[in-house]
């Protein structure tokens, strides 16, 4: 967690860097605080310009960020958050068997 702080310093935006640390959260039982830095990964992911979206083709990342959001979010109670999230890599990836 503490390279993932570090490298935050250094560039708070990146969704990469926000997105792991979301996933030590939710390694860690953390799920609200998942949730909290999952959102801000994806929110960068999904403002990308369709155009100039390296994941155009590629969901992988963004799928990712939303299975963990939704694992999350059934964690602490919010089922309709998770169904919502599922939708979501279920249209990104429709034969993604884990959503």
């Amino acid at each position: 967690m503490s390279a993932y702080v570090a490298a935050r310093e250094v560039d708070p935006t990146n969704e990469y860097i926000l997105g792991n640390i979301g996933l030590t959260h939710m390694k860690k039982g953390n799920y609200e605080k998942c949730v909290e830095f999952t959102k801000l990964a994806l929110d960068r992911v999904q403002g990308f310009m369709n155009d100039t979206k390296m994941f155009s083709k590629d969901n992988r990342f963004e799928v990712k960020l939303l299975l963990r959001r939704a694992a999350s979010l059934e964690k602490i109670g919010e089922i309709e958050g998770a169904k919502k999230d599922l939708d979501r890599c279920v249209q990104l990836e429709p034969n993604n068997k884990e959503a």
